[in-house]
């Protein structure tokens, strides 16, 4: 509500944007038909099954990115933003707003909490404003999601070409290992700053909060890395099983983490 109140701490409202919702289905859609038909091909080598997998990885990026044009179209279009906030929100929006005046909720009935947070709504929408500042993890999220497509819609019509120009298997082999090399020590870093961080704000510099495990159990998986390549020599194949473990829990460290589960650094749960 510009700098007049920040809705942040359990006072956050979803606004539901128009058409949206059906792109978003209709992009989950085409990824599953692609999912099929490369699974078709991957297990009888169907060619015919290929070519259509690799033209729905095509569509669904289209309309990944129709998604996401949609978004900021509708997000400064003009619209009635009381309308498009459902009303399932009201009760925990009047929690809320009772706790901000000093009151327990719980000692008020669930239909006053309803009426209080839309009798809010109905006085104060219009000085509304639809961001996505509040959850930014999900326009992340919506970002990555393209960027794998467009990879992956990359490598598909252009797979050849761009295996033959990659440098050979041991020159890739030594990358990965520079790359680990430089990056673990500041994942150790962050991971120390954190703590700190944690200790000024919440009093503890460990909690075993979700993101922090996670975060810990990614800096473990390059720890085995580093140690099976400097101790035991593995290379190759082998090795890069565990580089690419490690990157996958870095993906799902950040978004996981933050829509899967509850937590003092996630948005899974907000109403």
């Amino acid at each position: 509500m510009g700098s007049g109140l920040n809705l942040a701490g359990g006072g956050s409202l979803r606004a539901t944007l128009p058409g949206v919702g059906a792109l978003m289905a209709l992009g989950w859609l085409t990824y599953a038909a692609a999912a099929v038909a490369l699974t078709v091909y991957f297990f009888r080598n169907d060619s015919l099954a290929q070519q259509w997998g690799n033209r729905l990885i095509g569509a669904a990026l289209i309309v990944q990115v129709l998604v996401f044009g949609a978004i900021f179209y509708q997000m400064k279009s003009p619209m009635d933003i009381n309308g498009a906030i459902n009303a399932n929100q009201h009760q925990a929006f009047g929690a809320w707003l009772a706790k901000r005046s000093d009151i327990d909720p719980t000692t008020l009935a669930p239909q006053q909490l309803q009426a209080e947070g839309a009798r809010w709504l109905n006085q104060n929408a219009s000085g509304l404003e639809i961001s996505f500042n509040s959850n930014p993890v999900e326009l992340a999220g919506i970002l990555t999601l393209i960027a794998c497509t467009a990879f992956v819609a990359l490598f598909a019509w252009r797979g050849k070409r761009m295996l033959e120009k990659l440098p050979n298997l041991d020159a890739l082999d030594d990358l990965t290992y520079k790359t680990v090399s430089v990056a673990f020590p500041l994942l150790l870093m962050m991971l120390v700053t954190g703590a700190v961080w944690a200790n000024e704000s919440w009093g503890t510099y460990w909690s075993w909060d979700p993101k922090e495990t996670w975060a810990l159990v990614t800096w473990l998986a390059y720890a085995g890395y580093l140690h099976t390549r400097i101790v035991h020599g593995w290379k190759g194949r082998t090795s890069a099983y565990f580089a690419v473990l490690g990157f996958i829990f870095v993906l799902f460290t950040y978004l996981g983490v933050s829509f899967l589960l509850p937590g003092l650094h996630s948005y899974a749960g907000v109403d």
